[in-house]
């Protein structure tokens, strides 16, 4: 009876311990997973907004180079001499070009090139002299080279009298948002699919994707919002594959990134650690269940 009574309790025990394993290990999953994800989302914003930054400073401390303030050199001089600044220091720009104050803007090899007074984001940085950092669009010779354009005014009295930008390509922000283990998106102002991702999602719009391709946690409209707002926020896509994903604000543009980690890998790992502890603790309990064989003679 005493024997039977023993085997009941260290039973109950160890089904109890076995449930809060089972708990602590999956509560331990999620956080992981969770950890990962952020981790990497801010490395990726981080990367991002330091190429953007550091463009934003290179051209405000143009704006005030004696060089191209100087009314003395042409514009065509101007844009030699940014060319040459681009190569020679390896800045990696698409292109670095001057504007005068009608928008047109100077290559160094023909002189006046176009004229950008039809582009929104020209019309606004000449009104009010703040940064514009532009979302990704096509350009290039081709039409197909995805660019990133940045434009800082040159101030005099405090008006507009001209301009410089300059166009990172998009292969390099392709390159920060890479990673083995994640799927890093760059979103742009218009809450549409930009950076790291294959060349026909280029433009996807995200409401699409959250409302008919993925099962979130979180009402669709309500991470829209965060978008908008350019808030930080997260939600568990429970479709076919489980992920979880995390987006965070670049700062000094109206840009997010977007990062996707896929739940299973990270959950399996644990889960093997969990069943190595949970196989010590079943051969534990039989040893301890384990009738003797032979009694102590008095």
């Amino acid at each position: 009876m005493r024997n039977s009574m023993k085997i009941f309790i260290t039973g109950l025990i160890l089904a109890a311990l076995f449930a809060a394993g089972t708990a602590v290990a999956g509560k331990y999953a999620v956080a992981m997973v969770s950890a990962f994800a952020q981790k990497t989302n801010q490395e990726k914003v981080i990367l991002v907004q330091d190429r953007v930054l550091e463009t934003v400073s290179l051209l405000e401390n143009l704006s005030t180079d004696p060089y191209i303030c100087s009314q003395e050199n042409s514009y065509q001089e101007k844009a030699a001499f940014l060319t040459d600044k681009n190569q020679n220091e390896n800045l990696g720009f698409m292109m670095l070009r001057i504007l005068d104050a009608e928008f047109n803007i100077y290559r160094e090899d023909i002189g006046l090139a176009s004229n950008l007074a039809s582009r929104d984001y020209m019309q606004k940085l000449y009104k009010t002299g703040e940064v514009q950092v532009t979302d990704a669009f096509l350009a290039g010779a081709d039409g197909k080279t995805i660019n990133y354009t940045v434009a800082v005014a040159i101030m005099e009295n405090s008006q507009a009298t001209g301009a410089l930008m300059a166009a990172i390509y998009g292969y390099e922000i392709d390159g920060y948002l890479q990673d083995d283990r994640s799927t890093n998106v760059l979103v742009g102002s218009l809450l549409q699919y930009m950076g790291g991702i294959p060349e026909d999602q280029f433009g996807l719009a995200v409401a699409q994707v959250l409302e008919y391709e993925w099962k979130t946690t979180r009402p669709a409209e309500n991470i829209l919002v965060d978008f908008n707002e350019q808030r930080s926020g997260s939600f568990w896509n429970l479709g076919s594959h489980i992920q979880y994903l995390v987006y965070s604000p670049v700062e000094g543009t109206n840009w997010s990134v977007m990062t996707e980690v896929c739940a299973l890998p990270i959950i399996q790992n644990i889960l093997i650690i969990y069943g190595c502890g949970a196989a010590v603790l079943l051969i534990s309990g039989i040893l301890l269940l384990r009738p003797k064989k032979y009694k102590q003679k008095r």
